[in-house]
């Protein structure tokens, strides 16, 4: 019955009640390139947005997702202690451009750093990668277990994220390394 009346369009709601047999007839378009879309004129692809499209702005500084903190054997170094530090940083939008990892002896009274930027990158990308860097202590440092006083993460775009040992210790990451 409704095929006599042709392709009928319309949008908006009826209050009415319908009785009858009613048919939907929908089209839906799969294809990879703009040939599959739209009318001929436009020739932009939809899974490739234009100019006209903007990217998010990157509010957000990087985030640490793993940490470790691995002491070397000082059998192959007896001069001085070296701990490999290895961390997995995540940057959704511009992309790690460094991090500093600050480090404080048992009494507070020395303090080592060390930092990871992108030629420190040993896996990954500049948005999600990991990064290692050796802290090289000499023995007439102070002995015992020295803790990580803060990471500061930074990103492309210069969002900056400082965790402190509690936040270290909230999200149960390696902290401390001791120094023998």
């Amino acid at each position: 019955m409704l095929s006599a009346i042709g392709n009928t369009y319309g949008y908006g709601k009826s209050v009415e009640d319908l009785v009858g047999v009613f048919s939907i007839e929908k089209n839906i378009k799969l294809g990879s390139s703009a040939e599959c879309f739209g009318n001929s004129e436009t020739t932009s692809d939809p899974l490739h947005p234009s100019d006209r499209f903007t990217a998010m702005d990157d509010t957000q500084a990087p985030s640490l997702a793993d940490l470790s903190l691995m002491p070397i054997s000082a059998e192959n170094n007896p001069n001085y202690n070296q701990i490999n530090i290895t961390a997995h940083i995540i940057d959704d939008q511009s992309g790690m451009k460094g991090a500093q990892v600050w480090f404080r002896s048992p009494s507070g009274r020395q303090s080592a750093e060390v930092q990871l930027t992108p030629i420190s990158r040993i896996y990954g990308t500049f948005k999600d990668g990991v990064y290692a860097a050796d802290l090289v202590l000499s023995h007439d440092n102070e002995q015992g277990l020295w803790q990580i006083d803060n990471i500061t993460l930074v990103d492309n775009e210069g969002n900056q994220r400082i965790l402190y040992l509690e936040d270290l210790d909230r999200i149960d990451l390696t902290s401390s390394f001791p120094l023998n």
